[in-house]
């Protein structure tokens, strides 16, 4: 009876096995898979994706960079201040050459008409 037994159960699990088109689908599956995946990156990809990424600056960065050129002067504004400056040195030279020149004539008409 044991031999019965074992055949019954045998028979029992038969149905349960995979056929040759189920095995046939099954590696055409896999191929398929194997092919997406070679399309994926790969750790060492990934892995060198994190350490550029790392390198970048962040939002924080970029908005204190943002506040940091928002306070610097443009080149025009630096012309323009450059052209402020000479036109105001230029006014202040003539100025002191006036004030120099009237000094000079005073100590002149002082030492004509009241030196002995």
């Amino acid at each position: 009876m044991e031999l019965l037994e074992r055949v019954i159960k045998i028979e029992a699990t038969l149905p349960s096995l995979a056929s040759k088109s189920d095995i046939d689908l099954i590696r055409s599956d896999m191929g398929v898979m194997r092919n997406d995946m070679s399309h994926m990156a790969t750790k060492v990809e990934v892995e060198s994706l994190r350490v550029a990424v790392g390198n970048c600056a962040t939002k924080a960065e970029v908005e204190s960079l943002r506040v940091a050129v928002g306070n610097c002067a443009t080149k025009a504004e630096l012309q323009a201040l450059r052209a402020d400056f000479h036109r105001d040195m230029n006014l202040q030279t003539w100025r002191l050459i006036g004030v120099c020149t009237a000094l000079v004539a005073a100590t002149y008409f002082i030492a004509a008409h009241f030196g002995h």
